[in-house]
């Protein structure tokens, strides 16, 4: 009877001594958010914007915004950012119809057909959901670029008899 207290306290004594010396879960993503400036610095596009569609492709998340203002790299009124599908890889989760603004870098690892390459963003990118982004709106300042709708050039021709009847 006096081995099972033994055993026991041995068992105790050796997990105190070698359970810290074992490697900690996996998880390949531990970050800070970067100050501002550090995210604006690391940034190719930095745009506060409106997430309308989602599509996975392999392991990446590609979302498509519609972005309302641009301080840095994005002209147009659509940008496209890829991101990890997991937050374990650094994946930022972007929700449909939220409002964010956006720290993205140009990246040529994914192709989206129809879009090309889309900017890349992550979890220690700096990128926050609008309404949780009051000091990082302040430092930002005003919008340097104001985004434009595409615009169409050239002649607009009738095709199918079809011609509109006018009130």
């Amino acid at each position: 009877m006096i081995r099972l207290p033994i055993l026991v306290g041995s068992l105790v004594l050796a997990s105190i001594v070698f359970l810290p010396l074992l490697p900690g879960a996996a998880n390949a993503c531990s970050c800070g958010t970067p100050p501002p400036e550090i995210a604006f610095d690391n940034s190719d596009g930095v745009f506060s914007g409106t997430a309308l569609s989602l599509e996975t492709q392999d392991d990446h998340d590609v979302v498509r915004f519609f972005v309302i203002d641009s301080w840095k790299g994005v002209t147009t009124r659509t940008a496209y950012v890829s991101t990890r599908s997991s937050g374990s890889e650094c994946g930022y989760t972007f929700e449909l119809g939220k409002k964010y603004v956006v720290f993205a870098a140009d990246q040529e690892d994914i192709f989206v057909p129809g879009t090309g390459y889309p900017m890349g963003s992550h979890l220690c990118s700096g990128s926050k959901i609008y309404d949780q982004a009051e000091e990082l709106l302040e430092w930002l300042g005003d919008p340097g670029v104001t985004p434009t709708l595409p615009t169409t050039w050239g002649r607009i021709k009738m095709q199918f008899g079809f011609r509109p009847t006018l009130p």
